[in-house]
């Protein structure tokens, strides 16, 4: 607490101790003792106003200090905790990163093997063009090539399943069936059969 100032209230002490000094040699002096007792007691009002200041400042110094350290204290906390929160975030999409990469190479690793096992097969010799052409592929075949006309069809696999050459084979296949049948050398279904005829004789 701060030193208050009683110099007031040490001069009426001395006033006041000398007319009570005065008073005992002239009793009727008694007022102006009187006078000076209220002014003692009026200047002890001030200081003790004063003091209850003073004493209710320092409370709020040390109540606002306390709030602010509080305060501070929060805020580190929070702050670390906010830090934590984008440390694990961080590391956590670290993670997701380097699962979903490997995930990724996996993945490419296994279409890069499907590819090339079906470039594989799609490439494989065909040694027998009968018995190479599944069901649904010579329905296909027939109805779009062939006019639906399974016995011609037939006849005209078994005539390029026994030629001697790849070249006889080309050769029949545009001077004979491309021209009767009029077919469009871009369609996918004749992309397909001149396929079969190119694995037949790889």
């Amino acid at each position: 607490m701060e030193d208050i100032d009683t110099k007031n209230i040490d001069i009426i002490l001395q006033e006041l101790t000398t007319k009570i000094a005065e008073l005992k040699q002239n009793e009727s002096d008694i007022q102006g003792v009187i006078s000076i007792c209220y002014s003692l007691h009026e200047e002890l009002i001030i200081f003790k106003h004063r003091i209850s200041a003073s004493l209710n400042q320092e409370m709020n110094e040390e109540l606002d200090l306390g709030e602010k350290n509080q305060t501070n204290l929060i805020d580190a906390i929070e702050i670390e905790e906010f830090e934590e929160i984008i440390e694990t975030k961080a590391e956590e999409t670290k993670q997701k990163k380097k699962i979903d990469e490997e995930r990724r190479s996996v993945n490419e690793i296994l279409s890069q093997s499907q590819t090339t096992l079906a470039d594989q097969f799609g490439e494989q010799k065909i040694l027998d063009l009968t018995k190479e052409i599944g069901l649904n592929e010579r329905f296909l075949l027939t109805q779009n090539l062939f006019n639906g006309d399974a016995v011609l069809f037939e006849k005209t696999i078994n005539r390029l399943n026994n030629c001697s050459s790849k070249e006889e084979a080309i050769a029949f296949f545009k001077n004979d069936l491309a021209k009767t049948f009029d077919w469009n050398l871009k369609s996918t279904m004749v992309k397909k059969f001149i396929k079969l005829i190119e694995r037949r004789y790889h």
